[in-house]
């Protein structure tokens, strides 16, 4: 599945939006980049059926990191993985803790911002390796941001 990086026509990010999409664009292509959602259907055509049913769900039901930029829906790779594709457990379990608690794009802005119960790792850079760490620094930043 070849992995997007969506450009930015202007050299200055003047916006809040601008600067995070930047942020997010930048830490997650250091981990596999990102896909929209058009590509994710299409290269899971060959692997299962109905994949636009599939990934439909996804964004329906909130089950996975996405958000929306420029009208199309991306989804970070790092959660990706087999074929068929699926969504890696670590990162559902963390998705279940923060989407109550974070829009889409807080959500994906939180997995690709610097984390201080982390060690001031960025969740996608720790959760391979320590995916328990992410999913309890999911569940203290959902009580604070719920509070």
């Amino acid at each position: 599945m070849p992995a997007l990086m969506p450009s930015m026509p202007c050299a200055h990010a003047r916006r809040v939006e601008d600067r995070e999409f930047l942020t997010m664009s930048r830490v997650f292509g250091e981990h596999g980049g990102m896909v929209s959602a058009d590509e994710l259907v299409r290269s899971m055509r060959m692997n299962v059926t109905q994949p636009l049913s599939i990934v439909a769900r996804w964004i329906a039901e909130r089950a996975t990191v996405q958000f929306a930029w420029r009208a199309q829906t991306w989804f970070p790779c790092f959660q990706l993985a087999g074929k068929p594709i699926s969504i890696r457990p670590p990162v559902s379990e963390i998705v279940m803790e923060l989407r109550d608690a974070y829009d889409d794009w807080e959500m994906a802005l939180w997995f690709a911002s610097r984390n201080q119960r982390l060690g001031h790792a960025p969740p996608v850079e720790v959760i391979r390796c320590d995916p328990a760490a992410v999913v309890h620094a999911a569940r203290i930043d959902r009580f604070i941001a719920k509070e």
